[in-house]
């Protein structure tokens, strides 16, 4: 976009779906292309695509670029729509002014078996001290339902295509075609289930959480601050302070990890909620680390955690969406000076 004093020459939207749409485009081509290549010779007796002779293979190494340069550009092109501008210039006014946790060895050994938590207070916000990140994007989820759909359904279009040519060839198997039904309902539920993480991933935008002070003490108050973009309707949307407990142990060769939640305070509660392209929810709330709670912790079987939890659920069963916001929570002052004279 080029700047024309307070306008702009285009609608930023726009352009990222623009270019979203090439991207998408160039996928879909590789991805039907490759499909009609392995699959048309038995569906419409054709030989032609296979008639190539050494040149076949110069033909799937470029529909297998389509897919893989268009895939590729699609994932870059969704992962920057979640963005924000306001995020860089942030970065570019506020880095001075950080005071990012002590990384002597001194203070380790202050403070031993807490989280250090040095990249959670190298990140400037734009209305408090410091911005959280997100433990996880959703983007392995995304990976995840698009590779399952895309491999079942060949499955499923491949035993298709077996009982399909036995009923032209004049040898019916009903019972294969019965048993074919599961992996069509199956196919069936992955194909809605990669529709609504795309929709996740495209109409809930980005969910930026920004701290007053980082590490927090226990009975320590603070602010936060959340802003939720994205396009779509929401039945709620909700913020939650969380506090878990994760053990791992070995019962023989076999590890087991549990988590329980010790505890759970909803700090703000909004319903319902209407997310416009370009007019994000933004809402800041005062709260505080409860007195007397175990602080972060962290060894090699035992963990505590604490978190700031943004979850929301979208309407007409969009199912729902949540993201962790990884926080270090230390011992009172005082605390913290009694555990060193006793030392």
């Amino acid at each position: 976009m080029k700047k024309q004093g307070s306008r702009t020459t285009s609608a930023r939207r726009v352009g990222q779906w623009g270019e979203t749409a090439f991207f998408a485009a160039w996928f879909l081509l590789g991805l039907s292309s490759l499909i009609y290549l392995l699959f048309a010779p038995t569906f419409f007796d054709e030989q032609t695509p296979w008639q190539l002779g050494g040149g076949r293979w110069l033909v799937l190494l470029v529909v297998t670029s389509f897919i893989l340069l268009g895939g590729r550009g699609l994932a870059v092109s969704l992962l920057q729509m979640r963005t924000s501008r306001e995020r860089r210039s942030a970065l570019a006014h506020n880095a001075a002014k950080l005071a990012a946790l002590p990384e002597h060895d001194d203070d380790a050994t202050a403070l031993p078996g807490i989280p250090r938590g040095i990249n959670l207070t190298n990140s400037p916000g734009i209305r408090l001290a410091y911005r959280l990140p997100m433990s996880h994007s959703g983007a392995w989820e995304m990976l995840a339902a698009t590779s399952f759909c895309l491999v079942w359904n060949a499955l499923t279009l491949f035993l298709i295509r077996e009982v399909w040519v036995g009923y032209r060839q004049g040898q019916p198997t009903p019972l294969a075609a019965v048993a074919i039904l599961p992996f069509m309902a199956i196919g069936v539920w992955a194909i809605r289930f990669f529709i609504l993480q795309l929709v996740r991933q495209t109409r809930v935008g980005p969910t930026l959480v920004e701290i007053s002070d980082q590490p927090l003490q226990t009975g320590q108050p603070f602010t936060c601050y959340v802003s939720q973009s994205g396009s779509v309707r929401l039945q709620e949307l909700a913020v939650h302070l969380v506090c878990e407990e994760e053990t791992t142990c070995h019962q023989g060769t076999d590890i087991r990890f549990d988590r329980q939640v010790v505890y759970n305070e909803t700090i703000i509660e909004r319903r319902p909620v209407e997310l416009r392209s370009g007019q994000p929810l933004e809402v800041e709330t005062a709260s505080r680390i409860p007195a007397g709670m175990m602080h972060s912790f962290h060894s090699p079987h035992n963990a505590i955690t604490w978190k700031l939890v943004v979850r929301g659920t979208l309407e007409r069963g969009g199912g729902t969406f949540e993201h962790p916001f990884p926080m270090v929570v230390i011992p009172e002052t005082n605390s913290v000076t009694a555990h060193g004279s006793a030392h």
